[in-house]
């Protein structure tokens, strides 16, 4: 019943709707720090489809300024949490509203974790758009032992962006239907990295576990 730091990437139903509903009655729960991106409410009104369930960030942003413990945090920001370091590479900012759809994905918060010895990139939800962004800004920090693959490993980043990175093992944060169903890029992906020589997790090989050192 305690959290340490509690990461919302960006507002969609199944990165926040949890939190909506422990914040408003969090009983026995203490969380201590909360960090989450700055989103831009009117871009986001205007450029919502349907799949974005809106509603889900109008509850998180009507609790939010009641609370003391709240980060926005932006692109090139760093925080630290039970001795690791975050190195943000990633979040909603005024280029993110230059786009037409699909903002909530593109202004995902992406991130480094960093230790002593080893180091995480989460890519969030972020999908192909972004990329040539994160690389010119970030390129040199994306040497990293493990990757949280951006959009589920589907729809996001492409080879293109992963080709600057050398992981020892990436996770794909996604069920067996993505990999095998027409419309889908993940089966793709998933053989990139098999090319590569590097180890892949997904829901099939759960229960995954990093140890950030």
């Amino acid at each position: 019943n305690h959290v340490s730091a509690w990461i919302i990437t960006h507002p969609h139903p199944d990165h926040a709707g949890a939190f909506n509903v422990i914040a408003a009655e969090p009983g026995d729960i203490v969380i201590d720090e909360i960090y989450t991106v700055d989103v831009n409410y009117e871009r986001y009104k205007e450029t919502a489809h349907y799949w974005d369930a809106i509603e889900v960030y109008e509850v998180f942003s009507s609790l939010i300024p009641e609370m003391d413990n709240v980060y926005l945090v932006h692109e090139g920001d760093y925080f630290s949490c039970l001795g690791l370091d975050f190195n943000v590479i990633n979040a909603w900012d005024d280029f993110v509203d230059t786009f037409n759809n699909n903002l909530c994905n593109k202004g995902s918060m992406c991130f480094v974790v960093s230790g002593e010895e080893n180091s995480m990139l989460f890519m969030a939800d972020t999908e192909s758009p972004v990329e040539d962004e994160i690389l010119n800004r970030h390129k040199d920090e994306l040497d990293v032992d493990y990757i949280q693959l951006g959009h589920h490993g589907n729809w996001g980043p492409t080879t293109k962006f992963y080709d600057n990175t050398n992981p020892r093992a990436v996770f794909f944060d996604s069920t067996r239907f993505i990999f095998e169903s027409e419309g889908y890029d993940a089966s793709e992906l998933k053989a990139y990295f098999e090319n590569r020589g590097i180890d892949i997790y997904t829901f099939e090989t759960q229960p995954n576990q990093v140890e950030l050192k």
